[in-house]
């Protein structure tokens, strides 16, 4: 079997970075070891997580999976994607149409949502009609809260697995008090989730992640494609100010993505967020008999890593200048533990970060870091 190296030295810069996922650099910023509630249910929930990620459906482990391994590279391992992202995230076809229903009206403005049927085509030309059986996925649903009038910057929000329903969304990004602080707001559903959540899934993101490198790298693809879509909408209804990005573990993963491939972001705001979804899902496989079964087929961590390199911030070049980063993490994270919020740190040159005692499911000081980067957002961005 043929792998393309580690995509993590495809890059760079990205070599020190990796090197933070396996024991690197520690700034005396990050070390705050911290057990609390929000550690325990963290630990109790990993378990819960690890059966439904386990439910989501992947190839058996049998020696033909490796034909699966080397058509995966094939498709989403080919180094020039990290020299130009654009190969692999294309500029995306309009819909026909955009469907658009007020509900309700806000102070100085409205509360929208926006539904349009995503026209994305996978990059694979043979998994198009697969993909594309997953018949809800197309349907994109996204709430706005728009002010009326002057120019403002709009800020989207991108929930974590399992979550896209929008009006929960709404309150745990608190998008009511980003709306007073003058922020136009988009919350966004990612691909397999909410109402996007396919009938072959028994819940909201059972598919995406996927342990199936094509449906994952795919989804990853739309996920960028359909915000794309969204963004362009906006600009075309007059609302022609800045876009930033905050996100929450999936989201901000997602955002993190989009920050290095969109220059021109007035913002990104990443909690709790990954830094390689290869990374998590190997270290969290370790005892479990698929995990055991890969590595009997030379299966490993670099394999993982090269196959899910694509859409790891990691592999890409942050493209806003690092003042307008912000990154979030929960000092009781035991889901995404503080050694992915270093990594993408020190690949991002070091911007502010902020941190909470909670940890990956229970937000403890949700409050405290909300009010953090409120302020940070009055004093960074557009």
């Amino acid at each position: 079997m043929a792998v393309v190296g580690n995509p993590y030295h495809v890059m760079d810069g990205a070599q020190a970075a990796g090197a933070a996922l396996h024991g690197g650099r520690n700034p005396r910023a990050w070390q705050r070891p911290f057990s609390g509630t929000g550690a325990a249910v963290d630990r109790l929930a990993l378990r819960v997580m690890e059966r439904l990620f386990m439910s989501g459906g992947g190839p058996e482990l049998r020696p033909e999976v490796m034909d699966r391994v080397e058509d995966g590279q094939k498709f989403y391992a080919n180094p020039r994607f990290f020299q130009d992202p654009s190969l692999f995230y294309r500029t995306p076809i309009a819909p026909s149409r955009f469907d658009v229903k007020r509900l309700s009206r806000l102070r100085g403005g409205h509360r929208l949502r926006l539904e349009f049927t995503s026209t994305y085509q996978t990059y694979d030309p043979d998994y198009v009609t697969e993909y594309g059986a997953f018949g809800n996925n197309a349907r994109n649903r996204i709430h706005v809260w728009r002010h009326r009038g002057e120019r403002r910057t709009t800020a989207f929000l991108v929930h974590s697995w399992c979550g896209g329903h929008l009006a929960l969304t709404e309150k745990l990004f608190d998008a009511a008090a980003l709306y007073k602080l003058g922020y136009n707001v988009a919350l966004f559903t990612m691909p397999f989730h909410g109402v996007r959540t396919p009938k072959q899934a028994l819940f909201s993101g059972q598919l995406f992640p996927s342990r199936d490198l094509k449906l994952a790298n795919e989804a990853f693809g739309q996920a960028v494609w359909d915000l794309r879509v969204a963004m362009a909408w906006l600009r075309g209804e007059g609302i022609s100010g800045p876009i930033g990005f905050m996100g929450i573990s999936l989201g901000g993963y997602t955002s993190a993505l989009m920050a290095s491939l969109h220059p021109e972001l007035a913002f990104v705001i990443p909690i709790v967020a990954p830094a390689s979804f290869a990374d998590i899902i190997w270290d969290h496989g370790k005892g479990h008999p698929q995990r055991q079964a890969a590595e009997a087929l030379g299966i490993d961590r670099e394999t993982m890593r090269t196959l899910w390199a694509i859409h790891c911030p990691l592999n890409h070049t942050l493209q806003v200048p690092r003042e307008r980063a912000l990154i979030v993490w929960g000092q009781g994270d035991r889901v995404v533990p503080t050694v992915h919020q270093r990594a993408l740190h020190e690949h991002w040159g070091g911007p502010e970060a902020v941190s909470f005692h909670g940890g990956h499911i229970l937000h403890f000081g949700r409050r405290r870091f909300m009010n953090a980067i409120h302020s940070w957002l009055k004093k960074t961005a557009i």
